[in-house]
């Protein structure tokens, strides 16, 4: 008991979460934070809305012992099942991945990780001492063993994993009001956050852009069909990466196959090769003279990114961002609408004007 009151419920798990945000608020913002407390919170409100069956003194211990396994099953998979929704919003948005098979392999493993790998290292650390807890140990091993080839399994089986494109900002606070007005509530009327709690899940996303330019002109994306093909797949990979995820793109098998089949590339250059991708070209390298030399062949695109500065060269019928226009912008996405022109969303704007998010001036 905790000042009166029962060690696990949402009043403990309220207070905890007081404290540790008095001491860290910034945790508020963690992925971690967030699954946490959602998977607790909506295991606790389980745990103290599930009916407690009345049982006969008199069964007999067969029928009994199959209430038990009866009661235990049902209760794993409706356990793993809630934690599974409670943080399957917060999933979506921050990592933009459903696991198809999670709900499955937990059933599997948790058997195995209850009944004989804890138990097993149990009796291994307090035989331990005594020179015999090599054997429960071997036992733990061979249990996690089987785990391990459980998920890998899982992992690699079709469709293990569904990318799913970010939704808008705002529908990760709805579905967190939604889930705590669940947990909180009693009776029936808790299901009225239910449309709440499933925002990200619901809410429409956003078009997908055509290109993502990184914000110092180093790396850049297109979109090709459902896919997120990366013009310098050695640099820049996990932003890049991040960028395809959060728009609900997935990558090729081979990026620089998938580039070269589209675009010509060389070092320091991309020139779109068909007119089936996103008219833009782009130019890394800061030599001088490489703009003036390229100019011809780049301009042939409708939007031209240039890492460094573009001199009195100019595109006649082209867009031209260097380094001064991310130097301002950030980062940057294209957008091409149905008539064929472009609208360029920056970063910096999006972000506002804080000591922590001034422009990145563009450096090598």
């Amino acid at each position: 008991m905790i000042l009166d009151r029962r060690a696990v419920s949402l009043h403990t798990l309220g207070l905890s979460a007081l404290i540790i945000l008095a001491f860290q608020p910034e945790a508020v913002t963690e992925p971690g934070f967030q699954m946490s407390f959602a998977a607790t919170s909506a295991l606790v409100a389980l745990a103290e809305g599930w009916p407690r069956p009345i049982r006969e003194i008199q069964t007999p211990w067969i029928i009994r012992g199959l209430q038990t396994l009866s009661t235990l099953l049902s209760a794993s998979f409706i356990a793993s099942l809630v934690a599974g929704l409670a943080t399957g919003p917060f999933a979506l948005q921050h990592f933009n991945r459903i696991s198809t098979y999670g709900l499955v392999t937990n059933l599997l493993v948790e058997p195995i990780s209850t009944f004989v790998m804890l138990p097993a290292l149990a009796v291994g650390a307090v035989l331990s001492p005594f020179g015999l807890g090599a054997g429960p140990l071997q036992v733990a091993g061979a249990a996690i063993g089987t785990m391990n080839r459980i998920a890998e399994l899982a992992a690699k089986a079709p469709f293990s994993q569904l990318i799913v494109a970010s939704a808008p900002s705002w529908t990760l606070a709805a579905s967190f009001l939604g889930i705590v007005f669940i947990c909180l509530w009693k009776g029936r009327w808790r299901w009225l956050g239910l449309p709440a709690a499933l925002a990200v899940n619901l809410a429409p996303r956003p078009p997908q852009p055509d290109a993502w330019i990184s914000a110092d002109a180093s790396a850049m994306a297109v979109r090709v069909g459902g896919q997120a093909v990366f013009f310098r797949p050695d640099v820049k990979l996990f932003s890049a990466q991040v960028w395809a995820r959060r728009r609900g793109l997935v990558e090729p098998a081979h990026q620089q196959a998938a580039r070269d089949a589209l675009f010509q590339c060389d070092r320091w250059s991309c020139i779109p090769s068909t007119t089936s991708v996103p008219g833009v070209a782009a130019l890394w390298t800061r030599r001088l003279g490489a703009w003036e030399r390229m100019a011809q062949r780049l301009c042939a695109a409708d939007i031209v990114i240039l890492r460094g500065y573009a001199t009195t060269q100019r595109c006649a019928h082209s867009r031209v961002l260097d380094a001064e226009n991310f130097s301002s912008g950030g980062s940057a996405e294209l957008y091409q609408d149905r008539a064929g022109g472009w609208r360029i969303v920056w970063a910096q704007p999006l972000r506002g004007d804080r000591p922590w998010t001034h422009a990145i001036t563009a450096t090598d």
